[in-house]
């Protein structure tokens, strides 16, 4: 072995030069070189891709059938919980609360969907805002000349086919996913 190749191992039992009658010597990784490994990446902010829509959950709580649900809410990440009533519940002979029919089921995903818990325009006004594409090319074209990788060194150019071409047509509409 190699000068090199003992500096990466840090050997253990006799050394690699000495002959005797002791335990051959085993290698093992050096803690300097193995690798760390990294955490496993998590999605970063809200998004309606990431979902599948909300049925609610029907609870009994103080003599009625409630439905409770998720909903968004503007300047924070974490949503909140929200319960409507639904309808009173009805007992069986033993004075137990019977399971929700499918009609207190279907009103209560009615209640849901008219909340905008499932909306794609409430989330997008909740998450986004009203942000028009003006402020948002502006604030690109900031972070762009800032950025380390690949910075823009002159926005003059830019700055004035936007304010030619693009501005007048569709800088101030705040919701560009209709647009074709």
């Amino acid at each position: 072995m190699t000068q090199s190749h003992i500096d990466e191992y840090v050997c253990s039992g006799s050394s690699p030069g000495t002959s005797g009658a002791s335990a051959p010597a085993t290698l093992r990784p050096s803690p300097a070189r193995i690798p760390v490994a990294q955490p496993k990446r998590r999605r970063n902010g809200k998004s309606m891709s990431r979902r599948s829509g909300q049925n609610g959950t029907i609870v009994v709580q103080s003599g009625w059938y409630r439905v409770r649900w998720r909903m968004d809410v503007g300047g924070q990440e974490e949503r909140i919980n929200m319960t409507a009533k639904v309808a009173p519940v009805v007992f069986d002979k033993e004075g137990k609360p019977k399971p929700a029919s499918p009609a207190i089921q279907r009103k209560a995903k009615e209640i849901v969907e008219q909340s905008g818990a499932n909306s794609e325009t409430r989330f997008n006004q909740v998450v986004v805002g009203d942000v028009t594409f003006r402020e948002q090319a502006e604030l690109y074209l900031k972070s762009a000349v800032s950025r380390k990788r690949n910075p823009l060194r002159d926005t003059v150019s830019v700055e004035g086919a936007l304010s030619k071409w693009v501005y007048p047509v569709i800088g101030d509409l705040p919701d560009l996913t209709g647009l074709n």
